[in-house]
């Protein structure tokens, strides 16, 4: 067993940009911050209008990012997880798919990459996983 205080698993650029390498695998090229908002403003009706909610992570906030004119960004308020439908997957797959096992930490990836998968076949949880019940009492 290896104890993860005693290696990290990412650390610095280079892990990040292996740990990238490797997630590729998961569905293919990863798309750069700007090419994600073109892929969406592909899919809004010619007169509609699409708002982008993200959290505060760097790379949603860049001022290189380009945001096509039918979408409008709208950031959460910072350090607002409870905010953030995504956050609930995150959750689920933890705790049904990645926790309470045993793995060499290079194999982290492609337990993840399996984890994501398993989900992305379900769409029917993830709409129920990406709902915040709190919110529909307002």
């Amino acid at each position: 067993m290896i104890n993860v205080r005693d290696r990290p698993i990412f650390s610095g650029r280079s892990a990040q940009s292996s740990a990238k390498r490797q997630l590729s695998s998961c569905r293919g090229a990863i798309p750069t911050p700007t090419q994600h908002p073109a892929e969406i403003a592909r899919h809004v009706d010619k007169d509609a209008h699409a708002i982008l909610i993200v959290d505060q992570a760097g790379w949603h906030m860049s001022n290189n990012l380009v945001v096509p004119e039918n979408i409008t960004i709208l950031p959460l308020p910072p350090k607002s997880p409870e905010l953030n439908p995504v956050e609930n997957l995150w959750l689920f797959m933890r705790e049904n798919w990645l926790s309470n096992r045993v793995f060499k930490s290079d194999d982290i990836v492609a337990h993840c990459c399996d984890a994501w998968k398993k989900l992305e076949s379900q769409p029917w949880r993830i709409m129920s996983i990406g709902r915040r019940e709190w919110a529909n009492r307002f």
